[in-house]
């Protein structure tokens, strides 16, 4: 169940599991700037800690605002249900600010708080698999996270990366920074480090290649050459 209400700042504290760890600055001076002149859009949502103070689910961004602003209340969704982790997980995952490694730790929040990667699965609408994939950034090297949180690499590449052991991801971003390739050739080489470092199909009889793969295959292999040197 939920109701609306207002609520003193100072009886409200953001949750320390959300994912969004990271705040700009000159965008909240912007927001706390439209909502002195219109005032506050959509309610921020909380939920009780039974201490008399209240958590809050979303709308962390429209607080702070309103800390700027040195606002005494808020307009506040109060959530009482039981399923808030699940509310502020579907919350999270439809915010579009929302980078990959902040949705991989609401994924990971949600499951160390007890649930399943089916239950989870369930909530979000996404396959067991992609979840895992989302899952495994956060082993990748902190480089390659950076990458992700600035939006500076592709889902598909950083999750290629993901596979390999921190050498190969090394290797990998170097060999990535010295040569510009695109998103396919990125993944192709990222399979011919995860085959070196596994040695998959050492003694296979060797695959008939394009003309296309063949150019791909050779860019890459120069291009690993170059980080060598």
């Amino acid at each position: 169940t939920k109701k609306i209400r207002q609520i003193p700042l100072l009886a409200i504290k953001p949750d320390p599991s959300q994912p969004r760890k990271e705040f700009d600055d000159e965008e909240l001076q912007e927001l706390a700037q439209s909502i002195h002149r219109n005032g506050l859009l959509n309610p921020i949502t909380v939920k009780t800690n039974g201490d008399g103070e209240y958590i809050i689910i979303a709308g962390e961004r429209r607080y702070r605002a309103h800390q700027i602003l040195d606002a005494e209340t808020i307009e506040c969704i109060v959530y009482t249900g039981k399923n808030g982790k699940e509310l502020q997980l579907i919350e999270n995952i439809n915010r579009k600010d929302l980078n990959y490694m902040e949705l991989a730790g609401a994924y990971r929040s949600y499951l160390d708080d007890g649930h399943t990667l089916d239950e989870l699965s369930q909530v979000v609408g996404k396959p067991k698999n992609i979840i895992s994939w989302m899952l495994n950034l956060e082993k990748c090297r902190p480089e390659v996270q950076h990458l992700v949180k600035r939006n500076q690499l592709s889902l598909v590449v950083a999750i290629s990366l993901s596979k390999l052991t921190e050498n190969g991801q090394l290797r990998a971003l170097k060999t990535m920074q010295v040569t510009k390739l695109n998103v396919a050739e990125c993944q192709a080489l990222c399979e011919q480090i995860y085959s070196e470092e596994n040695q998959v199909d050492m003694f296979a009889e060797e695959p008939k290649l394009t003309d296309e793969e063949m150019k791909t295959r050779a860019k890459i292999q120069n291009a690993l050459d170059r980080a060598c040197h």
